[in-house]
């Protein structure tokens, strides 16, 4: 995140070149750097694509692409630090579709020289506060998903080896140490060879039930084909069960 002290770069959006203009002048003299200006909504879009501006300022009305359209897609992309709709007109439906969509400042036009500076700082520290609530729950949920696939993996060793969970959960804190890895790496590896072992009995199970093969039998098949095609046998059980019963 950029330092509040740097200069922000605005992108001016309006299809009226005096409204571009003066809006510029302002910013200007506030200090803000132009990012550049569009005259419609696709424009918008591609200017944010090439040059990133910390703000938005974005017209409602202009032509190709309206400028909530161009405003959902810039959000949807995150091709800019906050958007600020500027428009003459104030209709509650236009205010909470904007809203619905993050956009986090709303400008009435004429805009006037000592609005604008307040309604851009306000609405460029509260889109950075909403950022920072979205990383810290984004970041919540990894950690929920590293501990429930920790979690499942300690409880495929205790299997395995028929130990305590602590002492599973030891082993794998070993294996990372050792490897000089996360335990979230190991426990990946550990979940995913047990998965590999599933598919592959499961195949086997099926080639048994539908051949009349033994189970010795039935490995020996799904390894030959796995070395005719040069893959694992993981792979080679999931095709034929994806053939066979159309669940993998």
């Amino acid at each position: 995140m950029k330092n509040e002290k740097e200069v922000k770069s605005v992108l001016i959006a309006d299809d009226d070149p005096i409204t571009r203009l003066d809006i510029r002048m302002m910013l200007e003299e506030y200090g803000f750097s132009i990012a550049g200006e569009a005259s419609d909504g696709f424009d918008a879009v591609e200017l944010c694509r090439a040059s990133r501006p910390d703000i938005v300022l974005m017209d409602i009305e202009m032509p190709v692409f309206d400028g909530l359209g161009a405003a959902e897609q810039i959000l949807k992309e995150e091709l800019s630090g906050c958007i600020v709709i500027i428009s003459a007109f104030f209709e509650d439906d236009f205010v909470k579709r904007a809203i619905q969509m993050g956009v986090t400042g709303y400008v009435t036009k004429p805009v006037e020289s000592r609005r604008l500076l307040p309604a851009i700082e306000v609405a460029f520290a509260q889109s950075q506060r909403l950022k920072k609530v979205q990383q810290q729950m984004e970041d919540n949920e990894k950690q929920i998903a590293r501990m429930r696939l920790i979690e499942q993996a300690k409880m495929i060793l205790a299997d395995e080896k028929h130990i305590s969970g602590k002492e599973a959960y030891r082993e794998i804190q070993k294996l990372a140490m050792d490897k000089r890895c996360s335990m979230e790496v190991i426990a990946r590896m550990l979940v995913s060879k047990s998965n590999g072992r599933n598919v592959v009995n499961e195949a086997k199970e099926l080639l048994m039930k539908k051949y009349g093969f033994s189970e010795q039998t039935a490995y020996r098949k799904l390894r030959k084909i796995a070395e005719q095609q040069s893959v694992d046998m993981e792979k080679v059980a999931r095709a034929l069960l994806a053939k066979e019963k159309g669940i993998y």
